[in-house]
């Protein structure tokens, strides 16, 4: 490295002087580990939705539960899982015009993956008589 791009500026460099000592560098503000930074974003549930809670007493699932509960990024019982995926395979399976694509294969719902929120926003944007 030249000489030329390292900074002569002291004024780059906050620091402050206390008797005899050394510089130090300015102290950056302390964030609590135990608190939200954002106090104005709620946190997630501690609710963990059970079978019970997911599904109505003919095993279908409550659309409007599961929805409130993920929208405040909650989670599930392992098998209230495996039976929303289990449906959801069924139905795509069943689904006469599925698409099939070779893997690997990205599209316009790669950023959408793991993510409930912005999959929430898209289809209430894009298909407004689904929500």
């Amino acid at each position: 490295m030249d000489s030329s791009s390292v900074s002569d500026n002291e004024d780059d460099i906050q620091h402050t002087e206390s008797n005899n000592s050394a510089p130090r560098l300015h102290q950056l503000p302390r964030y609590t580990t135990t608190g939200r930074v954002m106090s104005d974003v709620p946190p997630p549930t501690r609710h963990i939705l059970t079978v019970a809670e997911a599904f109505d007493e003919n095993g279908k699932p409550r659309p409007d539960v599961l929805k409130e509960h993920f929208l405040k990024e909650g989670r599930v019982e392992e098998e209230v899982l495996f039976r929303i995926v289990g449906l959801a395979e069924l139905l795509f399976a069943r689904e006469p015009n599925l698409l099939e694509v070779n893997s690997p294969c990205t599209g316009p719902l790669a950023s959408y993956h793991r993510n409930y929120l912005h999959l929430e926003h898209m289809s209430a944007n894009s298909y407004p008589h689904l929500s």
